[in-house]
């Protein structure tokens, strides 16, 4: 049975307010993950891949460890550079709201381990869902470390597509080495099989 209907109105209120304060806080941001609030079902396993392009817009930003002073091209400045990389992932879900995801960065070759918890799962009908996560990880080619924990709404316009409000605070192996504050808006459609979309900007 269904909970009573101003109790399913009082969660999407709460999320709501929850998401609208995380973009506030962050302003909004690129992706180190790419989600929704989806959680795979119980003893399944999912695969996926993606592409990520960031634009650095501070002035004089550099590619670490080369910096100012190195040779060739690593010395300029990537202030409106466009950097891209790709990352393919796995799900496997544990119970009905938690799953195991972890992830494979390249070039960067990063590797990240991380859980997904959903305290209000996805329901056919549902408007709203809510999903916390915290992932973990690093490069051992370029000697950095990953961590960072988020926090993701979607809104459903039907059972098969979402629009996804995220925002992560942490650090991401080839992109920003400090504690930074992301954020972003995006799309997701289908449920089987989903193809994901999104943008935003990245609070160092």
């Amino acid at each position: 049975t269904r909970p009573p209907y101003h109790h399913r109105m009082a969660r999407p209120l709460f999320i709501t307010l929850c998401s609208l304060l995380a973009l506030i806080g962050a302003s909004c941001s690129p992706v180190p993950l790419l989600q929704d609030t989806s959680v795979v079902r119980k003893g399944k396993l999912k695969v996926g891949v993606g592409a990520f392009m960031s634009m650095p817009t501070e002035a004089k930003t550099y590619m670490e460890p080369d910096g100012p002073g190195a040779r060739g091209t690593v010395d300029s400045d990537l202030q409106y550079m466009p950097l891209v990389h790709a990352a393919g992932w796995t799900r496997y879900g544990f119970t009905k709201e938690l799953e195991l995801t972890t992830a494979f960065h390249v070039p960067t070759f990063a590797i990240t381990i991380g859980m997904k918890w959903a305290p209000i799962a996805y329901e056919p009908g549902d408007v709203v869902s809510l999903a916390l996560s915290a992932d973990a990880g690093g490069s051992f080619v370029i000697m950095s470390y990953v961590v960072g924990v988020g926090l993701i709404s979607s809104f459903h316009l039907s059972d098969e597509v979402s629009i996804d409000v995220a925002s992560r605070f942490g650090t991401m192996t080839g992109l920003w080495s400090g504690p930074a504050l992301t954020s972003t808006v995006g799309m997701s459609f289908g449920r089987k099989d989903t193809f994901r979309f999104a943008v935003g900007y990245t609070q160092g």
